[in-house]
Formats: C-alpha cells, structure tokens, sequence
C-alpha cells in the first residue's frame, strides 16, 4: 500500500486500524511538542535577551535565523497535515475493510446455517423434526431469545403453534410473562395473526415505537422486541414465523426483519416438501396396507369359494352316481346341502358386489318413513324360523310403533348383518335384538353372551376385511360390519360397539325420528359418526 509508506507504515503490508491511529497520535504528540519547545524558546528569547552576550544578543536578533525558524516550523506543521491526510485515507480504507469483511463474514455464517439446515433436512424428512430444525436454525442466526413457527388452519381461521422455543426461567418458572408462546392465535390477532392476515412481514420494538406495541403484545410478557414473517409457498399461506427477544440487550431491526424473510422463503419450500414427503409417505403406507388387506381378502375369498363349492360339487357327485338307490330323505339331506351351500355363496357375491358399489360411491338409498319395530320384526321372524333362530329375541318398546327417516331394505340388511353375526359368535348363547327412542333418534341394539371383543380389536372392528381373532371358526370375508356402517353412514345414522371379553358385545344404531312437517336443524343430530369403539356419552 502506497499510501501506508508514504505515512511511515513501510513495515506493513496491510497495516491495522490501531497501528494507523497510534502513528497519528506519535504525529500529533510530535508537533505538539516542536510547537511548545518553539514556544518556550522564543519566550525565554524575549525574558532574557538583555542578559545574553553581545554576539548571542545579535544572533538572536538576526531576521534570518527567526524566518528559518518559523520555516521549519511551517515545513513540519505541513508536514504532519500531510501525513494526516494520507492516514486518515488509510484510516477510512480499512474501516470501510472491516465493514465488508463483517458483512461478508455475515453472509458466510447465514450460507453456513442455511447449508446445516439443508443437510439436516435431507438426513430427517418427518415433519415435525423438519420444523424444529428450521426454528433452531432461525434463532441462531438472529441471536433471538425465543421464537415459534404457527401453521395456519383455514377451517378454523386460526394459527396453531407446532413448534415453540422459550427460555427456561428457574427463578419464575410460573411466571406468566415467561410463557410468551401461545397454542392457538387467531388470525388478524397480534404479531402473528396480523402477519397472516396481510401476508407481509412486520416488526415492533417497545423502545422505538411502544403504542403500536402495546396494542399487539401484552404488557405483561418480557417481550422487547418481536418480528413475524409468512412462510409462502406458491401462492399459499402456510403459516408464520415469529421470534422475541426477551433479554433486552438487542432489538432487531429492518436488516433483521429482511434476513427472516429471505430465511422464511427457504424455509415454506421446506415444509411444503417435508408436507409433501409425509403424504407421500402416509400414502405408499395406505397402499402397502391396501395390498396386504387385498392378498388376505384373496386367500379369505379363494377359501370361502373353495367350502361350499367342494360341498355342491361333492353333494352333486354323489346323487349322480347313487341318486337312484337313495331313499328320498336322503336325497333331500343332499338337495339340502346344495342349497344351503349355494344360499352361502350367494350371499358372499353379494356382499363382494355391495361393497364394490361403496368403494365407488354407487351406494344410493332412499329416504322414508320406516316403522322400525315392523321392519325389524319381520327380521326376528325369519331368523326365528332358521336353524338355532330361537335363540333371537325381540324386545320391542312400549309405544305401539317407531318410526324413523331411513331406507326400509337398507334397516332390513343392517339388523340381518349384525344379527347372523351376533349367531355366528355367541355360541349357544341368546341373541337380544331391542328398539327404544332417546331425543331425537331411535335406537336399535344386538345384543349377545358369547366371547367379546378385545379393546385392541374396536378400533377397528368396522374396517373392510375385518375379522374377530378369538381362535373360533371363521366364516365370511369380513365385509358384514363393513357395509352394515356404511349404510347406517347413508341414513344420516350412527353405530357404535360396547364389549367386554367374555361378557358379550352390543351393537347400537341410531337413526332420526321421522317427523311430520317442517323440520328445523335442532331437531336433527350433528354429531354424525360412521364407527366409535365405545358409546357415546
């Protein structure tokens, strides 16, 4: 550097800050110092001229030594002006160095956290380690106290906070103004909800602006100073991040609130990729159970076609081969067989055939008047008249009749699937089929003795290929309880299962009172389920 050798620095390559300045402070001491001893000189010149000798007196006297004097003086004194000026180039030189060398030192350290960020995110795709990673990494490069990231529900107009950081404090650890994170804001409320609502970052300080602060954060929180920015991502809201500084010491400023954008810009992508990558994942995991309900629904299907088929084909060989030597009782046990058999496999057709009809939303149902202990009754009869049909009773109510808003074949085939269900599982236990009324809906419960249902298995007992594991012989596909939810589903119905291991099980459905005349929303219920493990309170 040209100019640090012209002010005396030729030992530097690059000289430093402080090594300029103690340069100008030796310059400055250093004419300071001629400046008084020329001072001092002159004075004593003028105190004492009478008493120097005669050729000292003459000397002093001469003009030329004063004018050379005073020129050295002046040459100095330009001199160190000189110097002066090329230190204080230097001066400026490496403040404005400093001043890039920070701001580039800066940017390293926000492309050094946006890099762990990007290779956190790519060694951990789960949601919620995605979030905490991007807030962590936001605190750090502001140096902010505390901060949250609120992901917006739009159904609920409202900010619901997945991931919070807040400092512990042992000293009031149930102080309310060290929980400065709400659960839940509403959006155009406060710092967050106003940064949703306008789509804009914003930023208040209690020191340079306090009446805007004091109308969006509490006056009893430690909050200084906050600033909240969107996470956008193509087009669409996804929520708002915020940051607080607590201790005081700092307040954030629109540097601050610029770098929190472009951090939040990153940041959406990464949870919009991390949402995506979740779905994807929840998704592969639906199919992957889709496929093994499906090679058990397969096997169950091939096996339940194979049982009766084998009995048909073996009950037609033998009356072909021996027809004419059997007595007609026996023949009739072998025609009996066969429709048995065949009533079986028809009734599994049927229900392959209904729920593909549900998968593909074809399931339409009317809605009218039914008299549930009509309906119902005539299904108790024709159970009563099968084999082991005595053990279904009816408990109708009191009331001459109940009628209800429903599909009539749909009531019918909901009471026969949970009541040859009820046969199949409770041994020789009686089987109770009642009817009664509770506000605005009518009840019809199946009721049994036999084994339960464990509490793992109600969850889910309504699912499609659902079967009971209590070691009993199966029979079906587990399709019954399956189609029998959804047509309660389709008649603006619920059902529901209360079991107890070795106590039995009951199945309750529900259905709306039929009313005559208008009917006004309160008089329907709203609470609307298609399966519940336990009843309702």
């Amino acid at each position: 550097m040209q100019e640090a050798r012209a002010a005396g620095l030729r030992r530097f390559k690059t000289p430093s800050l402080e090594a300029v300045e103690r340069r100008r402070q030796q310059l400055w001491s250093l004419m300071f110092a001629l400046l008084v001893s020329l001072a001092a000189m002159l004075v004593v010149l003028s105190f004492w001229e009478e008493a120097l000798p005669d050729s000292l007196e003459n000397v002093a006297q001469m003009p030329v030594l004063r004018a050379c004097f005073l020129g050295v003086t002046a040459a100095f004194c330009v001199y160190v002006l000189e110097k002066e000026r090329h230190l204080r180039k230097i001066t400026r030189a490496l403040v404005d160095e400093r001043v890039l060398n920070s701001a580039l030192s800066n940017r390293v350290n926000e492309l050094s956290v946006l890099s762990e960020i990007g290779r956190a995110i790519n060694s951990v795709q789960d949601t919620s380690s995605v979030l905490e990673v991007i807030l962590d990494s936001a605190l750090a490069l502001l140096q902010a106290s505390e901060g949250a990231i609120m992901l917006l529900d739009t159904e609920r107009h409202l900010l619901t906070t997945v991931c919070a950081r807040v400092p512990q404090d042992d000293a009031a650890p149930h102080d309310p103004a060290s929980h400065t994170i709400p659960s839940e804001v509403l959006v155009g409320e406060g710092v967050a909800g106003l940064v949703a609502q306008q789509g804009t970052p914003l930023l208040v300080s209690r020191r340079s602006d306090p009446a805007t602060f004091s109308r969006m954060v509490s006056p009893h929180t430690r909050i200084e100073s906050a600033m909240g920015v969107p996470l956008v991502h193509r087009d669409e809201l996804l929520g708002v991040i915020v940051v607080h500084e607590t201790a005081g010491e700092t307040h954030f400023n629109e540097y601050d609130l610029h770098a929190l954008g472009l951090f939040a810009e990153n940041a959406a992508v990464t949870i919009s990729n991390a949402r995506l990558f979740q779905a994807e994942r929840e998704h592969v995991a639906q199919l992957q159970e889709v496929d093994r309900q499906r090679s058990e629904f397969v096997a169950t299907v091939s096996h339940e076609l194979r049982s009766p088929l084998t009995s048909i084909m073996g009950s037609v060989r033998t009356l072909r081969k021996r027809g004419d030597t059997m007595t007609p009782e026996q023949s009739g046990e072998f025609l009996l067989v066969i429709e048995r058999q065949s009533q079986r496999l028809l009734k599994l057709i049927d229900e392959i055939l209904f729920a593909s009809r549900i998968e593909a939303g074809e399931n339409r149902l009317c809605e009218e008047p039914v008299d549930l202990v009509v309906c119902v009754g005539e299904v108790v009869k024709a159970f009563q008249g099968r084999e082991h049909g005595a053990r279904v009773q009816l408990l109708a109510p009191p009331t001459a009749s109940v009628v209800a808003c429903g599909d009539p074949n749909a009531v019918q085939q909901v009471v026969t699937n949970l009541v040859d269900n009820a046969l199949k599982y409770s041994g020789e236990s009686p089987v109770t089929v009642s009817i009664s009324t509770a506000g605005q809906e009518a009840a019809v419960t199946v009721s049994d003795r036999g084994p339960g249902i464990a509490k793992d298995e109600l969850p889910h007992i309504f699912e499609r290929f659902r079967q009971g594991s209590d070691g009993q012989a199966q029979r079906g596909v587990g399709l019954g309880l399956y189609i029998t939810a959804n047509l309660v589903s389709g008649m603006n119905g619920r059902i529901w299962v209360q079991s107890d291991v070795g106590k039995g099980a009951a199945f309750t459905f529900t259905l709306p009172i039929h009313r005559e005349g208008p009917v006004s929303a309160d008089d329907w219920v709203s609470d609307r389920e298609v399966a519940i493990p336990s009843a309702p309170a």
